[in-house]
């Protein structure tokens, strides 16, 4: 599933290592939003390490959940094309 994350994090330190987290998981488009394509379980993963990061209060971030469908009707204008990972498997 194609998710598309976009923070608010006033603090600094805060902020680099809500970065820092989502490069793990996919890549970034504009200054402070990611696509990431995640399995079920990566988005369970990333949302559960996102919350230790953020401060409740203070942060914002959003998530959204984009299907097939959507995926497909998504344009960019100057800048990179929407990610589109294939599955792979390992033998």
């Amino acid at each position: 599933m194609l998710v598309v994350v976009s923070y608010d994090v006033p603090d600094d330190r805060r902020r680099q290592r809500l970065a820092k987290l989502l490069l793990g998981f996919g890549v970034r488009v504009l200054e402070s939003v990611f696509e990431c394509d995640l399995t079920g379980a990566e988005y369970v993963q990333l949302e559960r390490k996102m919350q230790r990061v953020m401060k409740r209060g203070e942060d914002q971030v959003r998530v959204y959940f984009l299907c097939q469908g959507c995926r497909l009707q998504t344009r960019t204008f100057g800048g990179p094309a929407v990610e589109h990972s294939e599955p792979f498997y390992i033998a």
